[in-house]
């Protein structure tokens, strides 16, 4: 009975996220800055739709999940907490670039940068799942010249990232995530 209630809880708080995400979305005024309140809000609908897009991306092997409502593709980043030392992974929307994965640190415009580009800054190695496919990858912030070529095609990809920077006053950083050969394990001796 009690794993009955904790779902429905759960689901619960998954709908209410999901309603103030969509909510916060839909606003008229996207130009304006987000509100300590709403942006409080925010950060809880993006953790609650972060965790679950995570779970039905890794037990779909990618299959659901993997596209954004718009039809743009998405990664799952993991990375290594900054402070915790933990595996922390993140759906994140991304643009090929040759071999290489462009991600954005927009958080939706608010005033903080997402905790995955902080843990990104202390520990660039980490890994990335696309579909079925997981491997090693190491994160640069592109500079001011290439983030300028890549803008364009990132908002061609997903319009909202141009609101999403009159939103906020801080530069929304740009990723780009590089393949790294595959570790091949020590030969046991």
């Amino acid at each position: 009975m009690t794993m009955g209630r904790s779902r429905i809880t759960a689901c619960r708080w998954v709908a209410l996220a999901a309603v103030v995400v969509l909510l916060s979305a839909c606003r008229g005024d996207k130009g304006r800055p987000w509100t300590e309140y709403e942006e409080s809000f925010g950060s809880i609908g993006i953790k609650v739709m972060s965790k679950l897009n995570t779970w039905i991306y890794q037990a779909s092997g990618g299959q659901w999940g993997g596209e954004f409502a718009n039809g743009a593709p998405i990664l799952l980043l993991t990375t290594t907490g900054r402070k915790s030392g933990q595996a922390r992974t993140s759906p994140l929307l991304y643009l090929r670039d040759g071999e290489d994965f462009i991600i954005v640190a927009s958080k939706g415009g608010m005033t903080h940068n997402p905790l995955w580009y902080l843990n990104l800054q202390a520990q660039p190695n980490c890994e990335v799942q696309v579909g079925e496919e997981t491997f090693p990858v190491i994160a640069a912030t592109v500079g001011d010249e290439e983030k300028k070529v890549l803008w364009p095609r990132l908002v061609q990809m997903y319009p909202e990232y141009d609101d999403y920077q009159k939103r906020t006053k801080r530069p929304i950083p740009v990723v780009r995530l590089t393949r790294q050969p595959q570790q091949e394990p020590a030969p046991q001796t």
